[in-house]
């Protein structure tokens, strides 16, 4: 039957079939799709969708919105009331009507609900699990992927079992033991055990064919792969204009001083306007504001519809001028670059020392407010999914270092009424409770310490997001060592921050950053692991919490 079928061809309009240039039948639809086994396909005319034989004649008398073609005897239907499957005599193989409905692979298909979940089903309509998912892919030898709520990526098998714990941005299901996978660095494969089967990134690979591959560089080559990465063959090699790329990397303050002068002049604040409109209340030339408009535009901070000027999502993020923590944080960048005209100086300095940051030096008190602003706002947008983390919840007393803690602490608090938190500091402006919720109050203390003193208190669990880079490796073990004295055996240490790749380039810009700034620095895992071991501590496995924010906890041994 399949052979026979696969003669069968749509013909060029999509109103019938042929078969060997053939009409097959005399009668014309709106559209047909493939003929499928059991020798069926849809079609739909003025009477609606349905599935026709070989003979160009209707299978069954029902009629549908729309009709999809027969796999696993199966077919999907879309009615008034929601889709489903149907058999080849058009009943319906169960009674749920779905949002959405695929096709049956290996008798199983995914559907998605009313709700927007999705999750897959047997052959008579039976869950196969009772998990949700964000999106759901078809089986492939018993493994689908599926998708969480936070675009994350995995494999599970038909009992709903996950077959290994990794997630990735994005995934394919397994071809000859391997599947594609891409994380924040870019794309590889997989092995069944979550595991990547190279270090190497690319931009774009394709599934193995025979024991090779073939793949896009990061740099836009095309190259042939093998199965551990290696690149066994050149195809073609990418016309990369390098001095471009260097040019634009120089020219980048451009798009700085352009951001700065618009927001010195409050130009979004005005929109959505005219042109006309803006140059009235800015106060400047019509042709000078059309001019800043376009590069606005360029960067993507701004659009024209019509005679209108208004704010893309992007732009958004910088008004009002005076609230926003984007703007708050483009004046603490601002103050960084200046920091930057040291760096040749920190270089050729051959001891590693800290110093207090800018942030913490200040005392004014216009300055403090748009640190903090611009500090808090990062803190939420990366601790968010963190300040939700079940295991909080199994502790009774928090003890956090850093002013990102505080908002992380203030987060956390918020989702575990029981919980007590501390704040243990320098005492230094930049580190107070003025943005903390007036209700937490009760439940979160704050004291001032001196880290090169003698700790006197005590800790169930200590948290250090975005703390340990600020300082050199002798000064974090310091830290880790005291750490270590306060926690009881078995207690835990929660750090978060970004990681030094180990294999690549990755994290060598904030590492910088940090020499300027405070003398600190960046490290690998493997760097962590040291210091942690040095310190007492035993560093369990490190989890990606986004792209540039890492999770190391450590065990007091």
């Amino acid at each position: 039957m399949t052979s026979m079928l696969s003669e069968i061809k749509v013909s060029p309009d999509e109103t019938h079939h042929v078969c060997e240039d053939q009409p097959l039948y005399s009668s014309r639809f709106h559209s047909v799709l493939k003929y499928h086994p059991p020798g069926l396909a849809p079609a739909m005319d003025e009477t609606g969708a349905f599935h026709i034989d070989l003979k160009g004649k209707p299978a069954y008398d029902r009629r549908f919105k729309r009709t999809f073609g027969f796999y696993c005897s199966s077919a999907a239907v879309e009615t008034e009331k929601g889709w489903g499957h149907i058999n080849p005599e058009g009943q319906f193989l169960y009674p749920e009507k779905y949002e959405w409905c695929g096709n049956y692979q290996e008798n199983i298909c995914v559907v998605r609900d009313k709700e927007g979940n999705y999750f897959h089903i047997d052959c008579y309509g039976k869950r196969l699990y009772s998990e949700n998912y964000f999106y759901a892919g078809d089986f492939k030898d018993r493994i689908a992927v599926v998708c969480d709520t936070k675009g994350k990526s995995s494999h599970i098998n038909s009992q709903g079992q996950f077959i290994h714990n990794k997630w990735y941005e994005r995934l394919d299901v397994f071809h000859k033991g391997f599947a594609r996978a891409k994380d924040e660095k870019g794309w590889f494969h997989i092995t069944k055990d979550g595991s990547p089967a190279y270090d190497h990134r690319f931009a774009d690979v394709e599934p193995f064919y025979n024991g090779q591959g073939y793949a896009q560089t990061l740099d836009g080559d095309l190259v042939a792969l093998n199965e551990n990465g290696e690149i066994i063959k050149e195809i073609s090699l990418s016309q990369k204009n390098f001095v471009g790329e260097l040019s634009a990397d120089l020219i980048g303050f451009w798009k700085k001083e352009t951001i700065k002068v618009a927001l010195e002049l409050e130009i979004l604040d005005l929109l959505p306007a005219s042109l006309e409109q803006i140059a009235l209340k800015s106060k400047l030339p019509e042709n000078k504001v059309q001019r800043l408009l376009r590069v606005l535009g360029e960067i993507g901070l701004v659009e024209k519809n019509s005679d209108a000027w208004s704010l893309t999502p992007k732009g958004q993020l910088l008004v009002p001028s005076d609230k926003a923590f984007m703007a708050a944080a483009f004046d603490m960048w601002s103050k960084v670059q200046q920091e930057w005209s040291s760096l040749k100086e920190k270089l050729c300095q051959k001891s590693e020392t800290h110093h207090p940051t800018f942030k913490e030096k200040t005392t004014d008190e216009n300055e403090l407010k748009i640190y903090r602003r611009a500090l808090e706002g990062y803190a939420r947008e990366d601790f968010n999914e963190v300040a939700t983390w079940p295991i909080w919840g199994t502790y009774q007393d928090l003890l956090v270092f850093g002013q990102t803690g505080i908002t992380l602490l203030s987060e956390i608090l918020k989702n575990n009424p029981s919980l007590q938190g501390r704040l243990a500091h320098e005492e230094r402006p930049l580190y107070h409770l003025d943005l903390v919720d007036k209700s937490l109050q009760k439940r979160l203390k704050q004291f001032f310490i001196q880290y090169d003193q003698e700790w006197t208190f005590t800790a169930e669990t200590i948290l250090m997001p975005r703390f340990l880079h600020y300082f050199p490796d002798y000064e974090a073990l310091f830290f880790l060592k005291k750490t270590h004295q306060v926690l009881p055996k078995g207690g835990k240490l929660h750090l978060f921050e970004m990681l030094l790749d180990s294999k690549g380039f990755g994290g060598g810009l904030l590492d910088l950053n940090m020499l300027v700034e405070s003398g600190g620095k960046l490290r690998t895992f493997e760097q962590f692991q040291t210091l942690l071991n040095q310190a007492g501590f035993y560093a369990h496995e490190v989890q990606n919490v986004k792209p540039h924010l890492q999770y190391i906890q450590g065990e007091k041994q």
